[in-house]
């Protein structure tokens, strides 16, 4: 009898630990919260760019760079684009094509970053497809010259990518695995701290940081002091100190939030935009069905950073306007946001 009931006590206790399990993981993964759209001006769908990961304005061209993947094709042979889209003329059918002439075939874009000082104009992208990092020269008309593929063993998963001279950058790799795969979506799950950064110093690629929850949108300080990181599974964006001279950087701080950070771009008095994922979950169901909406959240973190504050939304969306929205910058007196899967990004005033 006593066997019994210690039995007994036991198994109520494993349900008991099961259930707050599973409740714990619901409210990490947000899966009680209700996302209401909200948004100061107004947008428009620009409809027929898939797919848009990142974007990168470029004052002097004034056009807006953007990665683009249709992602809902699964055909052999499908391949990225990168557009320069002008915000004034969306119709201009320059701001429609694909500027890099084809190279290279294999051709996966994922975070882009522009680079431009008195000698050079440079596109920085990452290559999902082939892991790499591509270097473009940028013409006066917006057409895209290859001057650099850099590949490195340890580059497994790369995601975002944050230039800091006219060959030299960061980029963030989300974890040691391949990134795809039940396994990948267990380790994204328990929060599995294998991504690191990478910097690249013009001639060799060193660790930068490592044991990051999935290393994704990075970014840096107009003065190049500080680089912020979005470790989308830890919920955070961490912020390291960094020397000038030697690209080391150190960690300074942690902004918690209440969603997934994907993508971070620097506005021109400094602020970031950080795309956020309300609701994971979702989010995954969108990308392998466009009939399951996904709530989108772009959030706004002024400078300093206020550590112990709550970033404002600047634009939330309950899926749908836009469904997973993935990157935002603004350029003028646009605001362009970008999805991971859908047929559209929204231009917005």
């Amino acid at each position: 009898m006593r066997t019994f009931v210690v039995s007994c006590i036991v198994l109520i206790f494993l349900a008991a630990a099961a259930v707050a399990g599973t409740y714990l993981a619901m409210r990490h993964l947000n899966m009680f919260e209700t996302v209401e759209s909200r948004y100061a001006g107004q947008c428009v769908p620009v409809v027929g760019v898939p797919g848009v990961e990142d974007l990168a304005a470029d004052k002097a061209l004034k056009r807006v760079w953007l990665s683009s993947m249709d992602r809902r094709d699964d055909s052999e042979g499908v391949r990225g684009a990168i557009i320069a889209f002008d915000p004034e003329n969306p119709l201009d059918t320059a701001s429609w094509r694909d500027r890099t002439g084809g190279i290279p075939t294999v051709f996966e874009p994922l975070g882009v970053d522009l680079y431009k000082d008195e000698e050079v104009h440079r596109l920085f992208v990452v290559n999902a497809a082939d892991p790499s990092i591509l270097i473009y020269d940028v013409g006066e008309r917006g057409q895209l010259d290859l001057i650099q593929t850099l590949k490195d063993p340890r580059l497994t998963t790369p995601n975002s990518v944050v230039a800091v001279g006219p060959r030299s950058f960061y980029v963030s790799n989300a974890s040691q695995g391949s990134g795809r795969g039940l396994l990948a979506e267990l380790s994204f799950l328990l929060g599995n701290a294998s991504g690191s950064i990478l910097y690249y110093d013009g001639s060799s690629l060193s660790n930068a940081a490592s044991e990051l929850k999935y290393a994704n949108g990075i970014e840096i300080s107009a003065d190049g002091s500080q680089l912020y990181v979005a470790e989308t599974s830890g919920k955070v964006v961490t912020i390291y100190d960094r020397n000038l001279r030697s690209g080391v950087i150190v960690p300074s701080g942690r902004l918690l939030l209440d969603g997934f950070p994907d993508n971070i771009n620097r506005l021109d008095d400094g602020a970031l935009l950080v795309s956020s994922i309300p609701a994971p979950r979702a989010f995954a169901q969108h990308r392998t069905d466009a009939e399951h909406l996904a709530p989108s959240r772009i959030l706004k973190l002024e400078m300093p950073i206020d550590l112990a504050s709550v970033p404002e939304a600047v634009f939330q969306d309950d899926g749908n306007a836009l469904s997973g929205a993935t990157s935002a910058i603004r350029l003028g007196q646009n605001l362009l946001i970008g999805a991971y899967a859908e047929n559209k990004f929204l231009l917005c005033n």
